[in-house]
């Protein structure tokens, strides 16, 4: 949005410029107008590629998040079967060794 001061500098430059204060002030109005239409266009295209940022952003996290969850699903299942297999180990030693001392 322009200011005051830079649309009645406008207005004065456009008198310079030959133009009568009525067509000046038209001008002028409709340069400020023009500008602020521009602006809040690029604005909106600005806040749509924000949006579209940060939805890839949420569906990335969520991927993440995703992939981390079966990360932490495989490393519980090897340590399950790691320590299943170390105590089948242990007791199958410990049943040899009872049969050859008993």
């Amino acid at each position: 949005m322009s200011s005051v001061r830079q649309v009645a500098d406008r207005f004065d430059e456009l008198k310079q410029n030959g133009f009568e204060d009525r067509q000046a002030r038209v001008l002028a109005i409709a340069i400020d107008e023009t500008v602020e239409d521009r602006h809040a266009g690029f604005l909106a295209h600005v806040d749509k590629r924000f949006d579209n940022v940060d939805k890839k952003f949420v569906e990335a996290k969520k991927d993440l998040a995703e992939r981390f969850d079966w990360f932490v699903y495989k490393v519980a299942v090897l340590t399950t079967a790691f320590l299943a297999g170390a105590l089948a180990a242990f007791l199958g030693g410990f049943q040899i060794v009872k049969m050859l001392i008993g």
